[in-house]
């Protein structure tokens, strides 16, 4: 089914994450990138202490939990490649962030130093399984964002970019959806898909929600 709405991809990856939390039981969480959503806010009204992250003041100024003067998380103001707390978190969160990050392995490298040995990893961004794409936002029938900037690229990670990031943090994949979002084969290609659909790695797909375990 396809729509115009300004609908995103948001509840599929909240959905995993909360399924991912009643699995895993965490007692404290740190989500990477937190911008200006209510993840942190949702997860502490679970009962788990959160802490969040964003470099952009602006961001988190504008967070509405901020904004409303009622922010019951602490959010610090800080780079991903900045951080530095070891076996510190039994699980972070990593929502549609990490394809904005050219150093994709640094940063991958620094959120799993942080979590504690069995702690897990929950990330979601454009996907597909065979091909890594540099910057979706720049591929000729690319449906938005060809005029972003040079900075604000968006890569589709691939199998390969897991196995990577698996080998050089000691980390195993656990567990991993694919799911297409879009009518075409990559990110932003054809209609946004309303709602959108769960697949196997086998058909076309644009975005995965993806558990890793440290080792």
């Amino acid at each position: 089914m396809e729509t115009t709405m300004s609908v995103n991809e948001r509840c599929v990856e909240y959905s995993y994450i909360f399924e991912q939390i009643a699995k895993h039981g965490p007692k404290n969480v740190m989500d990477m990138g937190t911008g200006k959503t209510a993840l942190p806010a949702l997860i502490k009204a679970c009962g788990i202490d959160v802490l969040a992250v964003d470099k952009d003041a602006d961001q988190i100024k504008d967070n509405p939990c901020v904004r409303g003067g009622y922010c019951s998380f602490e959010i610090l103001q800080k780079d991903l490649l900045e951080i530095q707390m070891d076996n510190t978190f039994d699980m972070e969160t990593c929502i549609s962030v990490l394809e904005h990050n050219k150093d994709h392995l640094p940063v991958v490298n620094g959120m799993a130093k942080m979590l504690k040995p069995g702690g897990v990893l929950i990330m979601t961004f454009p996907f597909n399984e065979e091909e890594y794409i540099p910057n979706a936002y720049q591929l000729p029938l690319a449906g938005y964002g060809r005029d972003a900037g040079p900075n604000n690229i968006c890569q589709m990670y691939s199998k390969k970019e897991v196995e990577l990031w698996c080998e050089e943090a000691n980390l195993t994949l656990e567990d991993q959806q694919y799911w297409k979002a879009f009518t075409g084969k990559y990110w932003t290609y054809g209609q946004r898909m309303w709602p959108m659909k769960q697949v196997s790695k086998t058909e076309d797909h644009q975005l995965t929600c993806m558990t890793l375990k440290k080792n």
